[in-house]
């Protein structure tokens, strides 16, 4: 295939305005969470979530191992976390325009349409960071390319 064909095709996808995505979910409780979801374009993750201090952040990052550190970073107080990987059927391509709110959104009528797929429970130690980078490599893997 040549480059101007893969150009082309890589606009064509780019133009459609929503797709499906698989979201990893991090929480300890309501103050404390995170969503990462993986830019099959940019070609890294990006972090959109929630601290103590009632504080907003949004972060990109290509590396699985520098968003394990940033994880125990964020969560190394709290004893247990939740992991919940949920199917968005609306999300637009720009990850830059996904907002917190909208991923936070629980009610039926969700900006994004937002389904749980799983949902677990961990103490917090060297396993549940163990199982993160297994579902960051799966949200980075499942993709849909129209």
């Amino acid at each position: 295939m040549s480059k101007h064909n893969e150009y082309n095709e890589y606009n064509e996808e780019r133009n459609m305005e929503n797709t499906d995505c698989l979201v990893l979910e991090i929480y300890s409780d309501s103050c404390n969470k995170m969503y990462i979801i993986y830019d099959y374009y940019e070609k890294c993750y990006f972090i959109k979530g929630l601290n103590n201090f009632q504080n907003q952040f949004n972060f990109r990052c290509k590396y699985i191992r520098d968003i394990r550190n940033f994880i125990e970073l964020i969560f190394c107080y709290q004893k247990e976390l939740f992991l919940l990987i949920h199917n968005y059927k609306e999300l637009p391509y720009e990850c830059n325009t996904i907002t917190f709110e909208g991923l936070n959104d629980t009610s039926y009528t969700n900006i994004y349409s937002g389904e749980t797929l799983v949902s677990k429970e961990f103490q917090n130690n060297g396993v549940l960071y163990s199982y993160i980078e297994e579902q960051l490599r799966v949200i980075k893997n499942f993709y849909n390319k129209y």
